[in-house]
């Protein structure tokens, strides 16, 4: 099973797959769920908007310290994305558009709708 289905596992069901365990102990379940979240969500925008080819680390995390850490240490997410000058990117070895569709098809957070009450 690929790792972005692994992730989306992990946030819809809270299972934990074994290939995300090293990734839970670097960080923690919170900090693995964060990163899970930022680069699924990413990984959706970008089957949209293939042009969205990398995201600067500032605006990808509010612990951008996290996901450099997972990427650059975690053979699994190592493989699949890397950190140039500052931003996240996809390596150039993998078929990116099949991994983005991947994570369209299978990463569907709920949807929150705000509703204000009249006095």
């Amino acid at each position: 099973m690929m790792l972005v289905e692994e992730m989306a596992i992990y946030i819809h069901r809270g299972e934990l797959p074994p290939s995300l365990v090293s990734a839970e102990n670097r960080i923690g379940p919170s900090g693995l769920r964060f990163v899970c979240i930022t680069l699924l969500s990413w990984l959706k925008s970008r089957a949209r908007f293939p042009r969205l080819e990398s995201i600067r680390l500032g605006h990808a995390a509010s612990s951008p310290n996290q996901l450099v850490s997972i990427i650059e240490n975690d053979p699994g997410f190592s493989a699949l994305f890397c950190v140039k000058d500052g931003a996240l990117k996809t390596r150039e070895s993998i078929d990116a558009e099949a991994l983005c569709q991947t994570a369209a098809r299978l990463y569907q957070p709920p949807r929150i709708v705000a509703a204000y009450r009249s006095h």
